[in-house]
């Protein structure tokens, strides 16, 4: 299923996704997919991940439904570019 970031905290490492069914869903990051997607919630500013597009399968652990195997999707490539010219800036 496809859905956005409703909210997510780095420093705690968890939160809601709205599924396009409307729900909202529970994740933290030892529910998400990949390395990548784990390493860009940490590293993204708390502001710029609300709303981010994600894809995740549905779950059910003992609190209610969890979004588990969360992939975030954005451009991994323009991430990595925009890391490099962010180090190249520190070395002016």
């Amino acid at each position: 299923m496809k859905g956005h970031f409703e909210f997510y905290s780095r420093r705690k490492g968890f939160g809601y996704i709205i599924g396009e069914d409307g729900k909202s869903y529970f994740t933290s990051q030892r529910l998400f997919a990949d390395k990548e997607s784990k390493i860009a919630a940490t590293r993204r500013r708390q502001d710029s991940l609300a709303r981010t597009q994600v894809e995740f399968d549905i779950g059910q652990e003992e609190k209610g439904p969890v979004a588990k195997n969360v992939k975030v999707l954005w451009d991994y490539e323009k991430e990595k570019n925009k890391d490099k010219d962010d180090d190249n800036l520190d070395s002016i």
